[in-house]
């Protein structure tokens, strides 16, 4: 039969079935309100049914309506509540309304389980709303990430209330996981995670980027990652999201990097990672014992770079003003323009617009204790190597600044740059031999070989293993300086890596002096993994490390909180500019002398250059002489100088 004589048309119970079906669909309130509905029923027939009948309760008095609503009402909800009943007529009355209550309660203990679980279900695919204001908002992902948040949360150790969001495509269960391998113990600092698209107006709205302290957009490992990034910063300038934080953005090139830069009005910062992450290494690998420096200035763990404002300094020259901080080291200015200087003249008097540019192992520990010169020595601090005639002077100059033998095994796109610094400021006559197996890399990617200024490069072909041609070319006091770097294409980065050690372990067989088992040269070695630099000290001793993915890691974390110091980065990394340089400790010192640290700036000072720290030779034997880079000692410190020893320096190059 059809309804209404329409050929097609449901039935009235199809209908009502269709109707019911389309409420539950509505969610968990519209089962609620039907399990309402039917409690009402059933408490509500019941009830009537026992005044109507005028049962007793339990061998008492007649009950009323409403009396008899509420007995039904609690024996519907608790079935243990009908024991002690008596008069059979109540009992059955009661047990219709009870078995009614067991369906019911079932069904509402069932909607409440499920319920939780969609919920928890909904919160693992991290999609609710983010309340959080003053945090770290990372959007988009890459093997930088955890290392970014390990940064992080080191610089937040002393905040209570300090919270790094994190938004990507990824799942939250494998962004959780994979931050927790490297941050297991985040506490004081809460991490949050939220899935959604970088570049989506509503997704980025449920991360709150309004009441973020700073941004972070990272370069995605995908295909067009630039225009990903291009996408997500365009997004967060929309006037709808009211961004008011600094951005920092990764970018792969420099022209999607400049595009941004001009399209945000200079309210974005730009960072090409990977070259800066380059150059930094180039100029680590090219002086042993930089690499500590620069690490130790971009992670959190030790001394950074921060501004301090002091009217006192104002009309002292800078080289007073170095020595107004007991355990700082002053490195630069920025002028009232906004102008950041670093290792100006030495005769530069400081302004009251002028903001110091210091190292310091932390803000609390930057104390203005007043000028207070070292006291002035005889010629020995500034004569340099004192006690020596000319031609002994003169053949140990020969011998440091000779022409030099570099030796790199491996290759990637961080070798060209290291090859053009070594290039620029090596001697004339210097050779360069590079260990390369071709199998991994392009034969064409040599041509400018026999291009070079001062160097004269050999390219030695491999095939899967270079360690039998090392031993064809490697011996003790073969090379004055020696690099291996992994390789990034063909090979996974645990093969990279792998190769890199056994490289590494192979060349301390082979340059070790046959008798002593000494190594005179410390080799600088590149690693892809964070995770194996442990690994790489138990095998090179007091070797220089570079480890490209944490470098570029750093230089994010220390941007997302302090912005300003973009400038003074650029300043610092620029090779036209400024320069960090490790230079021999008697150049400044006598060999056999006790210095205070702060006669050692002085006697930089005079060479126009400023001291900010030093490294004792571990060769030496004694055992204080651990072989680190040691940044920013106390002006007072006491230090043994010996032949081998160096120190940190920073001065301006044009």
């Amino acid at each position: 039969m059809v309804e209404g004589g329409k050929p097609g048309a449901p039935r009235l119970r199809a209908r009502a079935r269709y109707w019911f079906d389309s409420t539950l669909l509505r969610g968990s309130g519209a089962a609620l309100i039907w399990l309402a509905i039917a409690t009402a029923v059933v408490v509500g027939v019941a009830g009537i049914i026992l005044a109507l009948a005028k049962f007793a309760a339990s061998g008492g008095e007649q009950v009323g309506i409403v009396e008899g609503i509420w007995l039904m009402l609690v024996r519907t909800l608790d079935p243990g509540t009908m024991g002690q009943d008596a008069g059979w007529g109540f009992r059955l009355i009661a047990l219709s309304a009870t078995v009614g209550g067991i369906f019911i309660v079932s069904s509402l203990i069932g909607l409440i389980s499920n319920g939780i679980d969609r919920r928890l279900t909904e919160l693992g695919k991290g999609r609710s709303q983010v309340v959080e204001t003053g945090h770290t908002l990372i959007l988009g992902w890459s093997h930088r990430v955890p290392t970014i948040v390990s940064e992080i949360v080191e610089a937040n150790l002393s905040e209570s209330h300090a919270c790094v969001v994190i938004m990507s495509p990824l799942d939250v269960a494998t962004m959780k996981d994979t931050v927790a391998a490297r941050v297991p113990r985040p506490k004081p600092t809460r991490l949050v995670y939220r899935t959604g698209e970088v570049s989506d107006l509503e997704d980025l709205r449920l991360v709150n980027p309004a009441g973020a302290k700073s941004i972070v957009v990272v370069l995605p490992e995908s295909e067009s990652p630039d225009a990903v990034v291009t996408k997500t910063v365009l997004a967060l300038v929309n006037d709808d999201l009211k961004v008011e934080a600094p951005i920092v953005a990764e970018f792969a090139g420099a022209g999607a990097a400049h595009s941004v830069e001009l399209a945000t009005g200079g309210r974005v910062i730009s960072v090409l990672t990977d070259r800066i992450v380059d150059a930094i290494a180039a100029q680590a690998f090219r002086q042993p014992g930089l690499s500590a420096t620069y690490q130790d200035l971009l992670d959190f763990a030790g001394d950074e770079i921060y501004f301090h404002a002091d009217s006192r300094l104002a009309g002292r020259t800078f080289r007073e003003a170095a020595f107004a901080f007991a355990e700082s080291s002053l490195i630069g200015v920025r002028h009232g323009s906004g102008e950041i200087e670093i290792s100006p003249d030495p005769s530069l008097v400081v302004t009251e617009d002028d903001t110091a540019i210091l190292i310091a192992e932390d803000d609390s520990t930057i104390v203005y204790t007043g000028v207070q010169l070292p006291p002035t020595k005889n010629s020995e601090m500034s004569s340099g190597v004192v006690g020596e005639g000319a031609a002994a002077l003169e053949q140990q100059e020969g011998a440091r600044f000779g022409p030099k033998r570099h030796l790199i095994v491996g290759w990637n796109n961080l070798g060209r740059r290291l090859v053009d610094e070594l290039d620029r400021s090596a001697p004339r006559g210097s050779s360069l031999t590079l260990v390369v197996d071709m199998n991994l890399v392009d034969r064409g990617e040599f041509d400018w070989a026999s291009s070079l200024a001062n160097l004269s490069a050999d390219v030695v072909e491999t095939e899967g293993d270079d360690q039998v041609m090392l031993e064809k070319l490697v011996g003790p006091d073969t090379h004055d300086h020696t690099v291996v770097l992994c390789y990034r294409d063909g090979v996974s980065t645990l093969e990279a890596d792998a190769r890199v050690l056994m490289t590494q372990f192979h060349l301390h067989q082979l340059m070790a002096d046959p008798d002593s088992g000494v190594l005179n040269e410390r080799i600088s070695v590149e690693l892809a993994d964070p995770k194996d630099f442990s690994l790489a000290q138990a095998v090179g001793r007091h070797d220089d490390f570079v480890i490209s993915a944490r470098l570029g890691s750093l230089l994010l974390a220390h941007l997302s909180e302090n912005s300003e110091l973009w400038t003074v980065f650029q300043s610092l990394l620029d090779p036209e500019g400024i320069s960090i340089c490790v230079e021999s400790a008697t150049d400044y010192v006598a060999a056999g002398s006790t210095r205070r640290f702060d006669e050692v700036m002085e006697a930089v000072f005079a060479k126009e250059k400023i001291a900010i720290g030093y490294r004792l030779d571990p060769s030496q034997g004694s055992r204080n002489r651990s072989g680190q880079v040691v940044l920013n000692p106390a002006k007072s410190e006491q230090i043994d100088f010996e032949d081998g020893d160096e120190v940190i320096v920073i001065f301006r190059t044009a």
